[in-house]
C-alpha cells in the first residue's frame, strides 16, 4: 500500500521509545509515510501523561522502556483509564522474542505486535492492513467512543451483512459488546457464523464464556479444551477454565489451571494475584507466596498496583517461616523489605502505613526476632491511635497480633474497647475467638506457673506440695505433655522415697494411669520421648513389684 493511501496526515501520533536513535528511526519512517504531527516519549510515565492530555489516533511503543513503566504497562493503563478510543491504534514494538514478554504484550490485545528491525515497507503494510480496516468499522467505533452500545450493535450487524468478507474483523468488536449487554445468545450467533467459515481461538472463547454465563458449565470446558487442543498456548483459556472449576467448588483444581496460565504467560499482575488468592484459600502458602511476590513486583509500575499484593505476600509467607524459621529465613528477609517498600509507596495513608507495620510485627516475631517484632507492635498501636477514626477490622488486626506476640494483657484492653464499637456478625465471631484464645492463654500461663512452682518444690525434696502443684496444672485442659510427666515423675519418687503406705502405693499408681493416657503416644524424635520410656518402664516395674 502507497503512503498516500494511509492518509497519515491527520493522524495524532505518539512514538514511545528510551532510545534516541530508535525514536529518531519511527519517527523518520512515519514522516515518509505522510505523517505530520508525530509526538514522542522517551519513558512510560511520559507517555501516560501524554496519553491522558491528548486522544491519539495511533501509538506505536517499544516494550523495553527502561526504568518505570514497560511497553504493556502503558497499554494495560490506557486500557484501564479508557483513554484510548476504540477507533485508535496501539502498535507494540519490540526486539524481544521471550515468550513471557510476547504473551504478557498480546494479553492485552494491541492491535499490532512488530519485532525490530523494522522497514519502511514493512511498517507502511502493517499500518495499511489495520488502517483499511479501522476506515470500514469507522462508524461502529464512533459509537462505541460515544457510549453508544446498543447503536453499535446495530451498525456492527450492517456491517456484517453488507461486507460479509469483514466478518471476523467486526465480530470480534460486536462479540463483546453482546456480553457486555448479557445478550449471550446473540454473542454465541456471531462466534458461530464466524467459526463456520474459519476456526479462530478467540470466537471458541468467546462461545465458552457466552455458555458459562447462561449456565452450561460443562459445555463451556468442553469448548475451552478444544480450543487448547488447537492453540495450547491460549491462556485466557486457561483463565476461564479456573473460573469454571471455582464456580463448580473445586478449588484445588482450578489452581492448578492457573498454575499453568501462569507459567505461559507469568507477566499479568491480576493473574498472579488472582493465583495467590486461590492458593490461600487452599492453604498453599508457597504457591501463595511465590505468586504475590511477583505481583508486587510486576505491580511496582501498573496502574492495578495494590497494598493487597503485599499484605498477602506477608499472609502467605507467615506459615511457612512458623514452621521453619531457619529454611524460611530469606523469605522472611524478602517479607520484610517488600512491606517496608510498601510504607513507602503508600506513604500518604497512616491507614495503610498501619497495614504494613503490623504485617511486619507478624513476621518478625515467626522468624524469632521478638525484640523488633514487638518495636514494630508498638509503632503499629501508635499508627492506630494516631487514625481520627480507626474501624473495628484495624482494631482486631491489632489484637490478634498483640496476641501472637503475647502481649495478652494490652490485646485483652483493646478488645474491650473494640466490644464498645459497632459490629458485623462476622467482626462479633472474630471478637469471640479472639477472647477464647486470650482465656487460653492466660490458662496456658497459669498452668506454666503452678507447673514451675511444682519443679521448685519437687528440686526441694517437697514431693507432696509438688504433687499438688503438679496436679492443679495438670487439671488444666490445656496442660502439655511436660507437665503430666512431672505429675507421674513426683508419684514414682514419692513410691521411691517414701514415706509410702501400701495403700498410698496403690493409689498413687492408678493416678498415673489416666495421666498416662491424656500423654498417648510421644514419638522417638521428640525431645522428651526418653524420659516418657523412662516413666514408663519404671511405673511398669512398680506395678508387677510386690508392695514392701
Amino acid at each position: 500500500m502507497s503512503s498516500s493511501n494511509l492518509n497519515l496526515s491527520n493522524q495524532r501520533i505518539l512514538v514511545i521509545d528510551d532510545l534516541v536513535d530508535s525514536r529518531s528511526i519511527m519517527k523518520r519512517m512515519l514522516t515518509e509515510l505522510g505523517a505530520e504531527r508525530i509526538d514522542t516519549a522517551v519513558d512510560g510515565d511520559q507517555a501516560i501523561m501524554m496519553i491522558n492530555d491528548t486522544d491519539y489516533d495511533l501509538v506505536l511503543s517499544d516494550y523495553n522502556l527502561g526504568r518505570g513503566k514497560d511497553g504493556q504497562q502503558v497499554l494495560e493503563e490506557a486500557r484501564y483509564t479508557k483513554r484510548l478510543r476504540a477507533r485508535s491504534i496501539f502498535i507494540m514494538v519490540t526486539g524481544e522474542n521471550a515468550s513471557d514478554m510476547v504473551m504478557g504484550a498480546l494479553e492485552y490485545e494491541p492491535d499490532s505486535y512488530i519485532t525490530k528491525p523494522i522497514t519502511l515497507k514493512s511498517l507502511s503494510q502493517r499500518l495499511g492492513r489495520i488502517m483499511q480496516g479501522r476506515r470500514i468499522m469507522a462508524s461502529m467505533h464512533q459509537l462505541m467512543d460515544a457510549g453508544k452500545t446498543q447503536e453499535a450493535i446495530a451498525e456492527a450487524e450492517r456491517l456484517i451483512a453488507s461486507q460479509p468478507r469483514m466478518m471476523a474483523l467486526v465480530s470480534r468488536g460486536l462479540g463483546p459488546l453482546y456480553i457486555h449487554q448479557e445478550e449471550y445468545n446473540n454473542a454465541i450467533r456471531v462466534y458461530s457464523m464466524v467459526l463456520n467459515q474459519h476456526f479462530h481461538s478467540w470466537a471458541r472463547l468467546g462461545q465458552a464464556i457466552c455458555m458459562h454465563k447462561l449456565g452450561d458449565s460443562l459445555s463451556a470446558l468442553a469448548l475451552l479444551k478444544e480450543t487448547l487442543r488447537r492453540q495450547p498456548r491460549h491462556v485466557q483459556c486457561y483463565d476461564w477454565m479456573a473460573r469454571i472449576y471455582l464456580s463448580l467448588g473445586d478449588q484445588v483444581y482450578a489452581q492448578k489451571l492457573l498454575v499453568k496460565a501462569v507459567e505461559i504467560s507469568p507477566r499479568a499482575v491480576l493473574r498472579q494475584r488472582e493465583l495467590g488468592q486461590l492458593a490461600l484459600q487452599n492453604q498453599e502458602w508457597q504457591v501463595a507466596a511465590s505468586a504475590f511476590e511477583q505481583a508486587v513486583r510486576l505491580g511496582r509500575h501498573s496502574c492495578y498496583k495494590s497494598i493487597d499484593a503485599y499484605l498477602n505476600y506477608a499472609d502467605a509467607a507467615l506459615p511457612l517461616i512458623e514452621s521453619d524459621k531457619v529454611t524460611y529465613k530469606r523469605l522472611g528477609d524478602k517479607v520484610q523489605r517488600v512491606l517496608t517498600d510498601l510504607q513507602q509507596d503508600f506513604s500518604q495513608s497512616i491507614a495503610l502505613k498501619y497495614a504494613g507495620v503490623l504485617a511486619q510485627a507478624r513476621i518478625c516475631h515467626a522468624m524469632g526476632l521478638l525484640e523488633r517484632g514487638l518495636l514494630r507492635l508498638n509503632a503499629a498501636e501508635h499508627l492506630f491511635r494516631e487514625m481520627e477514626v480507626p474501624d473495628a477490622d484495624d482494631a482486631l488486626s491489632l489484637t490478634s497480633t498483640m496476641i501472637q506476640c503475647g502481649e495478652h494483657v494490652r490485646a485483652e484492653d483493646l478488645l474491650r474497647t473494640v466490644k464498645g464499637m459497632t459490629l458485623s456478625a462476622a467482626q462479633q465471631a472474630r471478637v469471640e475467638q479472639q477472647a477464647n484464645t486470650l482465656n487460653e492463654a492466660a490458662i496456658r500461663q497459669h498452668s506454666d506457673q503452678v507447673n514451675a512452682e511444682g519443679v521448685s518444690l519437687y528440686e526441694q525434696g517437697e514431693y507432696i506440695r509438688a504433687m499438688k502443684a503438679f496436679d492443679e496444672a495438670a487439671d488444666y485442659s490445656e496442660a502439655g505433655v511436660s507437665v503430666l510427666l512431672n505429675a507421674i515423675q513426683v508419684r514414682v519418687s514419692l513410691i521411691h522415697y517414701g514415706p509410702c503406705s501400701q495403700d498410698q502405693r496403690r493409689q498413687l499408681l492408678f493416678q498415673c494411669r489416666p495421666l498416662f493416657q491424656r500423654i498417648g503416644v510421644v514419638g522417638n524424635t521428640d525431645e522428651r520421648f526418653e524420659r516418657f520410656q523412662r516413666l514408663k518402664n519404671n511405673f511398669t516395674r512398680l506395678l508387677q513389684e510386690p508392695a514392701s
